[in-house]
């Protein structure tokens, strides 16, 4: 059973919060945290998606981005990230972690990747909420019942 997961996104603002909170909603008790590969330390959730996630129910609390460190990966016992290049990334900076990174997509349609929305349209934003809540869900059914 997975205990100790971790999210991750490029800046730790918009996708990889929204991912922590959702799957904290899915999988209570678990140490389930998030961080950025490029991360914007410091820095609160995107307005925009801190707005979409609370009209949709989430509870967003207050967030504090932070930059991924090696020892977060290898503390985790689960990696989720948003897209295959962040996996490949991680794998370079920490290779005894890439056995435990995988697409927080992956069990969507074809492994889906989840677009970084930052900067781009509100769409962008909505369509990855709507992304990233089926894979949370996705994800707990897994690690409930399904997957180990």
């Amino acid at each position: 059973m997975f205990e100790r997961i971790l999210v991750v996104c490029e800046g730790n603002i918009c996708r990889s919060p929204v991912g922590e909170f959702m799957l904290r909603e899915h999988l209570p008790g678990r140490d389930i945290s998030s961080a950025g590969l490029s991360g914007l330390e410091g820095h609160d959730m995107d307005p925009v998606m801190r707005e979409i996630a609370l009209e949709n129910g989430l509870d967003c609390p207050t967030h504090v981005a932070r930059r991924l460190k090696p020892s977060m990966c290898r503390r985790a016992e689960l990696i989720l990230v948003m897209e295959r290049q962040q996996r490949e990334r991680i794998g370079r900076a920490t290779p005894e972690a890439l056995g435990k990174v995988l697409l927080m997509g992956k069990w969507l349609d074809e492994e889906t990747e989840i677009p970084d929305p930052f900067r781009r349209e509100r769409d962008h934003y909505e369509r990855a909420y709507r992304q990233l809540d089926s894979a949370a869900r996705a994800w707990s059914r897994q690690l409930t019942w399904g997957g180990q």
